[in-house]
């Protein structure tokens, strides 16, 4: 019935309109069609644009929100809002450097202070720099990657857990940001920051490269990052698949 009706409406178009303004008129018809069915599988979920899981939010006025680093005076870097929202590499609890490696300095010695095992350290990267990551293998420049620090508990205050650890109170925030533009001044393309107080986030200047940079340069899998210990990233790796 359905094809017999179509049949039916397009010799009277045809009679109505002439043929050739029958045919532009199809076609507009067809391509709207064509275009209501593709929004339609979209918003059910059928299709789904390659990284679309990552893109970046919108905020209230419908402007495409950054997650690029934000800076205050001096080239002190602000803590990223939001960024457990973005996308989770990985996490570890109480790494530590092998004794008598050239490279470990004191503020590595000393990250884990009075703990049993150390403290849980959650990472996140910016979904601009991953998707990136995944295209090219590469980490552009504006690359966040976010650790917040737990401490390890083993009670719970409901006292149901046996044993075994959990992420308890936050203890920090530090944060690495890949900028070859620095507004800080300092040419090293990677610098590194600590929010001892995430309460209470003053902007936070770089560690020297001493601290910091140099160890990663030396150790970390790819470009200063650490992604042998982070399986989103380290998948992608090993699988080639960016």
């Amino acid at each position: 019935m359905a094809e017999q009706w179509d049949a039916f409406e397009r010799r009277w178009l045809i009679f109505v309109t002439g043929a050739g303004l029958f045919q532009e008129v199809d076609r507009v018809v067809r391509t709207a069609l064509s275009a209501s069915l593709g929004l339609a599988l979209l918003t059910a979920g059928v299709v789904k644009p390659a990284g679309a899981d990552h893109e970046p939010k919108l905020d209230r006025a419908g402007k495409r929100r950054t997650t690029a680093p934000e800076y205050a005076g001096k080239g002190r870097l602000k803590l990223p809002g939001g960024f457990r929202t973005w996308v989770f590499v990985g996490s570890n609890i109480g790494l530590q450097y092998r004794e008598g490696e050239a490279e470990t300095t004191r503020r590595e010695q000393g990250r884990h202070p009075g703990t049993k095992i150390g403290n849980f350290h959650n990472v996140y990267i910016n979904p601009e720099a991953y998707n990136r990551y995944l295209q090219t293998g590469k980490f552009p420049n504006n690359t966040v990657l976010v650790m917040d620090v737990y401490e390890a508990k083993e009670k719970d205050a409901r006292n149901i857990v046996r044993g075994g650890y959990f992420p308890g109170d936050q203890r920090a925030v530090e944060v690495a940001v890949k900028n070859s533009k620095r507004p800080d001044g300092l040419k090293t393309d990677w610098a590194y920051y600590a929010f001892p107080d995430p309460s209470r986030p003053a902007p936070a200047t770089a560690f020297k490269d001493a601290d910091c940079y140099r160890c990663h340069k030396q150790h970390a899998d790819d470009d200063n990052v650490w992604v042998q210990f982070y399986p989103t990233l380290r998948g992608q790796k090993q699988s080639g698949n960016r």
